[in-house]
């Protein structure tokens, strides 16, 4: 068995790996696009400007994957730090919460509990709560 502990970090390890796999495949669709147009372009226009084009083709797809490794590295501190409050909301409603609860219910029925003025049988007084 595992604790709750460890479920969550394997929670947010799985979402960040899926998130992380997503934008890359987002990222290579992109770059494959850029590249086909590009190629496109190159084909359509005279050949002394191929070679401008296929530099121009160079810088875009260096570019594109700079950019591209900015979004990735940004949206999974995005990702870790809303998978940080997820947890930080989750113990706070599920341990502190209902503590705080008790505790509050705990003292209020002991301050209400006060004796009663009529004696027992036996001599003793009993503590009633009031309403």
């Amino acid at each position: 068995m595992s604790c709750g502990k460890c479920k969550l970090s394997e929670l947010k390890t799985v979402v960040v790996v899926v998130v992380v796999v997503v934008v890359t495949v987002v990222v290579v669709v992109a770059l494959k696009i850029v590249v086909a147009v590009v190629d496109v372009v190159v084909i359509v226009v005279d050949i002394k400007i191929v070679t401008v084009l296929v530099a121009a083709k160079i810088v875009v797809v260096v570019v594109v994957v700079v950019v591209a490794v900015v979004v990735i590295v940004v949206l999974v501190v995005v990702v870790v730090v809303i998978v940080e409050l997820v947890v930080v909301v989750v113990v706070v409603v599920v341990v502190v919460v209902p503590s705080l609860t008790l505790f509050t219910y705990d003292t209020v029925f002991l301050a209400e509990a006060v004796p009663d003025d009529a004696p027992e049988e036996d001599g003793e007084k009993d503590c009633v709560v009031r309403k």
